[in-house]
């Protein structure tokens, strides 16, 4: 019979027994390599200290981004699966599928009962809501239950009297019956049998009678033309679970006790902890429930579930979610599109895991300048880089009302203003939440991604130990007198126990992120009257081609093609690319792109390169856009290139070349050129022999710097010892900037030989005390110098004293490089004593740089708390 045609590649259920099948390896998960890598080693710089550090990071998932094969994560499995080696896939909210078509079977007379198995997911599932044939909505009308299955007939509007299909649904429960209809009606009896159980399996079974009309059912039952829309997975709420802490009957070991939820969160718990039948895993990670931060999920789940007012008016939960996860997909993948759908971000501390919900949070304390570690670094930064940085947003989402297909979210657009202080550059972005059917909470989250963006400001700051209250994901205050008053959510935190110091990681945030998004406002208006469904075109329209020859001097003619469409007004799109090739000979083939042209009206373009003349070609064209979208190829059009080609004779060429060249004029510009450089000797000559004289005047002079500065040095000490003398006696509170200062120096033809000595003090009586030394050498032949210096200065005021000496050595020789600098301080105050020494090493060979640094602290600072501490740092 006709049915028979059918391409069934799975003859079987392949689900049998009291444990779920597998259709691939069942992997326990590296939880490190799921879940991300924790702190991030930098590349360049080992740091080797005594003691170890402790991290944790804050990773977001809405504007995460995609690698460019990775496919988008949806509620929707739009065509139907054939064949073995399927992975198992969990429906996750509210979905729409054809399934996994895995079991076709005819029996009685003539073969006229059909009956086909479709898997809608792996798992046990809620309920069967709707059925599309053919993309018309069938009713389902119930005529039987018993415990997992609920029976329906559908009536075709050919059927009459007597119906002809029939459809039983099986939730996919642990403990699932044999299907004995199928068993029944196997055809041989051993194609469905007492162990074909399905246990785990949520599927559907079709039963047809064709006897009727046969033609009604080709249609119908081939497989793509129907579409089943089903209440997922039933998932663990902790916060049901009584004796987890929450109020109710769910437990984690009972699967009967757990309930159908919409919820990202909730599905990212279970995700994590891992799916099971009969004890066997068929989804998700295997995580312990003790590396989950329960209470912070919770919280979060708590959020989404929170019901808020939509710009139309409707009341709905604020995250809900759609998702068909695979077990084939990488776990990282499949969270982040959970986390997506709540504009949710992943958290990692210490080996916990957690997930924290998009929604504005009360700050957990403020930090000021005061609280910084004097001597560590500070980092920020007020803008985004210009690769990091959006004015648009522009998205779809699935949407049901469009039988399940993508729809267009309002885009969010900054307005002039916006992109002024962007450059007046267009920042255009594309987020696809096909995880989300429904539209009020798509669009709130474009205008979440668009707020997070905007507020641009980023820090790492070093502070003390009572940081240590602090935790990834929470948001502080930052009041600095340097940068400004703001919110920051902390986005990394890491405990350095050999300096007892924390790094705080920064991203700035502000409820108005959220906020903003609880309305339609955006940041420009829009265009009055909104696109309709799928607005955007896939190509140009009315592309049209015709034959053309372009026109040189001296009679040189060439074909070309005139490409022409309608005036594209679309601003989105950026080039047209066309592709032409000589008719019946596809190894001719090459493409060219027509970009956008910067002012002028846009309808057409010309392809005038290695188009051969009287030839029969064929053109087609696509377009480019920002954002990327989906797009589509013209049809071939056919056009016949002019027969002329024309081009300018060789000769006449030469001839044409030859007649602008005028022999006399080269002559006499090559009699000046002469003369020019004969002039020039001469200036060189009377050049040299000034240069040697005065070289001789110098070394007079220098001879004579040196005498009048050791006279000076003298003069300096007399006047020194005078005001001293009068500071004694308290005739004066203030002696500053008395110095002491000799050079010598020498300087021939760029050889130097120098030497400088200096000092100063400084005096304010009964507050501070100051002296300073210093003294530098340097020798240099050529481009190989020695160089050294030392200054040493020291304090001392009314309650404390300080001595500190610099030392810096440095020798180059052929662009090679060796230096070597320390830092020696000693302070003794009423606030502790610290004795601190810093050593810096750097080389560089052949263009190869070693660097060192060596640190060593020694103190009882009161505010500190510091014993002895030694740092190295190489690279």
């Amino acid at each position: 019979m006709h049915f028979l045609s059918l391409i069934i590649l799975a003859a079987g259920f392949l689900l049998a027994g009291q444990s779920v099948a597998s259709a691939a390896p069942l992997i326990a998960p590296i939880v490190g390599a799921v879940l991300g890598s924790g702190l991030l080693a930098k590349a360049v710089t080992a740091i080797l200290t005594i003691g170890l550090t402790v991290a944790a990071n804050l990773i977001p998932a809405l504007l995460a981004k995609k690698p460019k094969n990775q496919s988008a994560a949806s509620g929707v499995s739009a065509d139907v699966k054939l064949g073995s080696g399927i992975y198992h896939e969990g429906a996750f909210g509210r979905v729409n599928t054809k399934g996994h078509y895995v079991y076709v079977n005819t029996s009685g007379d003539n073969n006229k009962k059909l009956d086909q198995v479709f898997v809608l997911s792996t798992g046990w599932c809620d309920a069967l809501e709707t059925v599309h044939i053919n993309d018309e909505e069938q009713e389902l009308v119930e005529i039987d239950r018993g415990t997992g299955w609920v029976k329906y007939v559908i009536h075709l509007p050919d059927d009459g009297p007597n119906p002809n299909l029939w459809l039983t649904f099986w939730d996919g429960r642990p403990d699932q019956a044999v299907n004995e209809r199928l068993k029944s009606r196997a055809n041989p009896s051993n194609r469905w049998t007492d162990e074909h159980v399905g246990a785990g399996i949520c599927y559907v079974h079709l039963e047809a009678d064709f006897s009727s009309n046969i033609d009604e059912f080709r249609s119908l039952l081939s497989g793509n033309a129907i579409k089943f829309t089903l209440r997922g997975l039933r998932l663990y709420d902790p916060r049901k679970d009584d004796t987890a802490g929450g109020s109710g009957a769910h437990r984690w070991d009972n699967p009967a006790t757990w309930e159908w939820s919409e919820n990202p969160f909730i599905a990212a718990y279970n995700y994590a902890r891992g799916l099971h039948c009969n004890g066997t895993r068929y989804l998700g990670m295997e995580v312990p429930a003790y590396d989950l931060m329960t209470d912070l999920i919770i919280a979060s789940a708590n959020a989404s579930d929170e019901e808020i007012e939509a710009p139309d008016g409707s009341i709905a939960p604020r995250y809900r979610m759609s998702l068909i996860a695979n077990d084939g997909q990488e776990h990282i993948e499949t969270i982040e599109s959970m986390l997506a759908a709540a504009a949710g971000q992943r958290v990692e501390r210490q080996g916990q895991f957690g997930f924290i919900a998009g929604v504005s949070q009360i700050t957990a304390g403020t930090i000021t300048d005061g609280d910084l570690i004097l001597g560590e670094p500070v980092e920020f930064s007020a803008k985004r880089s210009r690769e990091d940085l959006i004015n648009e947003v522009h998205g779809q989402f699935t949407d049901p009302d469009n039988l399940w297909d993508g729809s267009d979210c309002t885009p969010v657009i900054g307005d002039a203003s916006v992109k002024e202080v962007d450059g007046g550059e267009t920042r255009p972005a594309e987020i696809d939440l096909y995880q989300v059917p429904y539209r009020n909470q798509a669009e709130r989250l474009l205008r979440i991604a668009y707020w997070q963006n905007r507020y641009q400001a980023s820090a790492m700051i070093t502070v003390g130990m009572r940081a240590i209250k602090y935790e990834v994901g929470d948001w502080i205050t930052w009041d600095s007198d340097q940068f400004g008053t703001r919110k920051y959510q902390i986005t990394g935190h890491e405990l350095d126990v050999t300096k007892n110091v924390i790094r705080l990681s920064l991203a700035e945030v502000h409820e108005n992120i959220y906020l903003n998004a609880l309305d339609d406002a955006q940041p420009t208006a829009l265009p009055p009257t909104l696109p309709a469904r799928n607005p955007r075109p896939t190509n140009v329209n009315n592309f049209v081609v015709q034959p053309t020859a372009i026109i040189g001097p001296n009679g040189q003619e060439w074909p070309a093609i005139a490409l022409g469409w309608e005036v594209v007004t679309d601003e989105t799109i950026t080039a047209v690319i066309s592709e032409h090739r000589i008719k019946d000979q596809p190894e001719t083939s090459a493409r060219t792109i027509h970009p956008r042209p910067p002012l002028d009206e846009w309808s057409g373009s010309l392809l005038d390169s290695g188009i051969a003349a009287g030839a029969d070609y064929e053109v087609r064209v696509t377009i480019r856009t920002v954002p990327l979208r989906l797009v589509t190829w013209s049809d071939w059009e056919s056009v016949e290139t002019t027969g002329t080609y024309r081009v300018q004779s060789a000769q006449s060429l030469y001839d044409e070349a030859a007649g602008s060249i005028d022999v006399a004029e080269i002559k006499a510009s090559l009699s000046e050129a002469t003369d020019a450089a004969g002039a020039a000797q001469e200036v060189a000559d009377t050049a040299l022999e000034t240069a040697t004289d005065g070289l001789q005047a110098a070394s007079d002079r220098a001879d004579q710097l040196e005498h009048q500065a050791a006279t000076g040095f003298q003069a300096a000490n007399d006047r020194a010892d005078e005001l001293q003398a009068q500071a004694n006696d308290n005739t004066l509170r203030v002696i500053a900037s008395v110095i002491d200062q000799t050079t010598a120096q020498q300087n021939i033809e760029g050889d130097i030989a120098l030497a400088r000595h200096w000092t100063q003090q400084e005096l304010v009586a009964g507050e501070m005390a100051r002296a300073e030394m210093g003294r530098e050498l340097t020798a240099k032949i050529g481009d190989n110098t020695a160089y050294f210096s030392e200054q040493i200065t020291a304090l001392a005021t009314a309650d404390s004293a300080q001595v500190e000496q610099i030392t810096a050595l440095r020798t180059d020789l052929d662009d090679n490089t060796a230096l070597v600098g320390d830092v020696r301080t000693s302070v003794d105050g009423l606030s502790g004593e610290l004795t601190q020494f810093t050593a810096a090493f750097s080389g560089e060979l052949n263009n190869v740089t070693a660097q060192g640094l060596l640190d060593y602290l020694n103190g009882n600072a009161a505010q500190q708390n510091l014993d002895s501490q030694i740092a190295i740092t190489a690279q």
